[in-house]
């Protein structure tokens, strides 16, 4: 098992037994990302590259979940994406915003935005 802390995001790598035998589990900030195939280095190099990317993409993309970040250097959006403190995500999903259409599209006292019934359309 190596256990670290790179660039502020505590890593956990665990190789597997038995039936996960020549997998590793990785754990980055207290959430499980998976099995992967190899030995712990590969895993751990891995992880590191990742966390170099998100770095280098910066908050407020959408592509990366809050593990992924130091913690108490972001804050969550409306719909959960990871954005600088004060800032905006520049997803495309959130900058159509879709959840703000729901202010004045009822019918009966029940949001009919294209939002609000796309799980019925």
């Amino acid at each position: 098992m190596i256990r670290e802390t790179y660039k502020g995001r505590k890593i956990k790598v665990v190789k597997g037994r038995g039936s996960d035998y020549g997998y590793t589990r990785v754990t980055l900030n207290g959430t499980d990302l998976g099995k992967h195939l190899g030995d712990e280095a590969a895993a751990l190099r891995w992880i590191r590259s990742t966390i170099d990317h998100a770095d280098q993409m910066g908050m407020g993309n959408g592509r990366y979940g809050a593990e992924w970040y130091e913690p108490g250097t972001f804050e969550l959006n409306e719909v959960g994406h990871v954005v600088a403190s004060g800032g905006v995500c520049s997803c495309t999903y959130c900058e159509r915003k879709p959840w703000n259409s729901c202010q004045n599209i009822t019918a009966g006292g029940v949001c009919v935005c294209d939002h609000c019934m796309k799980q019925h359309l």
